[in-house]
């Protein structure tokens, strides 16, 4: 998951996505590649939790148990979450990322990845080994215009790519509109809810609430991106 400008709602999607999994009993991992994203954990209540973070793998080399990756993470409500502290940002080297990921991968019926809109080789190769990438753009004009460039420096990683529009729009943009001029498909138009942002402020994951515009649009992406049979 990426945001295609500043903004977005990019990590709210992406720990949502995650926590709907997980309640849907899913075994399911959230994997924050974003430095300046501010640190996933406190949109899921685990900053206070103990265990590994990017600091302490950023230079990890080889192969990585995935299950002991698991083990060691914080967590909250069977919600694995590798982030960062609250230090100044760490570099992550690409072999750290790519053991990392690779592990998270093995050891998890589904990884959601947050991504950071500039790129890089860490986030290039989490999106080489995504199933599906998920750009966020909120319907407004600017946003769609640097949403372009998020995408060009991701599209050459992953080839299911769709758009999440944030709505409302202050010019009357709709999600058909956004998803044409990115010559992407629309996944769903999802409309911001006070509710979310107030729970992220108290550290109560965003799909929490089990109800709203949220919660209807993890449910539908997460029943069109599992395999048959599941």
């Amino acid at each position: 998951v990426v945001g295609g400008s500043g903004g977005a709602g990019a990590s709210t999607l992406a720990a949502a996505l995650a926590t709907t999994a997980v309640r849907g009993g899913s075994r399911a991992l959230l994997l924050d590649l974003d430095p300046w994203g501010g640190g996933i954990d406190l949109l899921v209540g685990a900053e206070e939790r103990s265990g590994l973070r990017w600091p302490d793998l950023s230079r990890a080399t080889g192969r990585l148990n995935g299950q002991g990756l698991r083990d060691a993470l914080p967590t909250v409500d069977g919600l694995p979450v590798l982030t960062w502290d609250r230090s100044d940002a760490t570099e992550v080297g690409y072999e750290a990322a790519r053991g990392v990921v690779d592990a998270a991968v093995a050891s998890s019926e589904l990884v959601v990845v947050d991504l950071p809109r500039a790129g890089g080789d860490p986030a290039g190769y989490a999106c080489s080994r995504a199933d599906a990438l998920v750009l966020v753009v909120p319907a407004e004009v600017r946003a769609v215009v640097a949403a372009r460039r998020v995408l060009a420096t991701y599209r050459p990683f992953v080839d299911d790519v769709g758009v999440v529009v944030r709505t409302p729009s202050p010019s009357g943009l709709v999600g058909r509109e956004v998803a044409d001029s990115l010559g992407v498909p629309l996944l769903t138009e999802l409309r911001s809810e006070r509710a979310v942002a107030a729970a992220a402020d108290r550290g109560e994951p965003p799909s929490a609430r089990r109800r709203g515009a949220l919660h209807d649009a993890c449910v539908d992406l997460l029943d069109r991106s599992a395999p048959a049979g599941r």
